[in-house]
């Protein structure tokens, strides 16, 4: 008999480990999803750049920027580290370096125009700061993604992120722990509040559109494009499709808008009244808003591999309003939508979107 030499025998036996490992690694990720394919592909969007758009300003002082809607945002400045403009106009360089190529989330909270943001930190770890203070959460955070706060209606705030395990995590007054969801590598969730708690939306790491949180968990059985990350408010879902165009999916149904978005890019979708509104780059590079009031190329360059934040909401006498944040083709941050549109004058990081 042919004598099988010691090496030979290690190498056999190493692979079969590695094979036993892999198999064990597959069976505690989420099922496989079906991934929809049907949608037609996107509508191609004439293209035209903004004009009249100032050169990125890099920030180096704390000063008064236009904060033409009053409510709190958060961003990575082209220095690397995070700013905020407060509810009441001042801006303010935090002193905190964020991981490069990754965003903030902020909430309003307190009074006086008061917020709380939440960002990867440049250790890789998730922070906090503002209204209730300062802290290392000391939570790893997957490279490249970025966390998503939102204020409870009990009091306190909740915060999604992947860990950098590439499950889904939660964080916050509502606790902390480890959902056992494996997401998309990449990608980042979206959190809202809801009637008892907080519901999340993201993607799985099978390319599906999940959802997570006190409605339950459920595959929605719709395939999401590589590398983007849906939007939630309440009970609608905005994403972007595995054929690239624009889909929402809610209690207003399951829709595709037909309209196409950039590769790479996300959505952001807001409340307002009697629906909804959704603010996205165009496969164009343009600023495009769809919903409730109205579709519109709003002319405005974006630049290439970020997305538009949109807040909205409801103001007396019973009227609609929304306002979003993005960051310019010249990469400076503005603001446009009900208040009016303003170059904020404020440089932003390469790759990254305000919040």
């Amino acid at each position: 008999m042919r004598r099988i030499p010691p090496d030979a025998l290690r190498s056999a036996a190493r692979s079969i480990v590695l094979m036993l490992l892999m198999a064990m690694a597959a069976a505690v990720a989420p099922p496989a999803l079906a991934a929809s394919a049907s949608a037609p592909a996107g509508t191609h969007i004439k293209s035209h750049k903004a004009s009249g758009m100032a050169k990125p300003t890099a920030p180096s002082e704390p000063r008064s920027a236009k904060n033409i809607d009053g409510r709190p945002k958060a961003f990575q400045a082209n220095t690397g580290t995070l700013w905020v403009t407060d509810g009441a106009g001042n801006t303010y360089d935090t002193g905190l370096g964020m991981m490069k190529g990754t965003s903030p989330s902020i909430i309003a909270a307190g009074n006086g125009g008061g917020y709380q943001v939440a960002f990867q930190a440049n250790t890789g770890t998730l922070w906090t700061v503002g209204h209730y203070g300062t802290a290392d959460l000391g939570l790893g955070m997957m490279p490249g993604t970025s966390p998503s706060i939102t204020a409870l209606a009990s009091g306190g705030y909740q915060i999604a992120f992947q860990a950098n395990t590439g499950t889904l995590w939660v964080a916050g007054s509502a606790g902390t722990g480890d959902w056992g969801l494996g997401m998309m590598r990449g990608t980042s969730p979206d959190i809202t509040s809801v009637e008892g708690g907080f519901q999340v939306a993201f993607q799985a790491n099978t390319g599906s559109l999940w959802t997570a949180g006190s409605r339950g968990t459920a595959d929605l059985g719709l395939g999401m494009a590589p590398g983007t990350s849906p939007s939630i408010s309440n009970t609608e879902i905005a994403f972007q499709a595995n054929t690239g165009t624009l889909w929402t999916t809610g209690t207003y149904g399951t829709r595709d808008s037909g309209l196409g978005m950039m590769p790479g890019t996300s959505p952001s979708i807001a409340r307002v009244l009697n629906g909804y509104q959704v603010a996205f780059q165009a496969n164009t590079g343009n600023l495009w808003v769809t919903g409730r009031d109205g579709t519109a190329d709003l002319g405005l360059g974006m630049m290439p591999g970020t997305s538009p934040h949109i807040q909205g909401g409801i103001r007396l006498p019973i009227n609609s309003w929304y306002q979003v944040l993005f960051q310019a083709n010249t990469g400076s941050l503005w603001s446009t939508g009900t208040d009016g549109t303003a170059d904020l004058g404020l440089g932003m990081m390469s790759g990254t979107s305000p919040g």
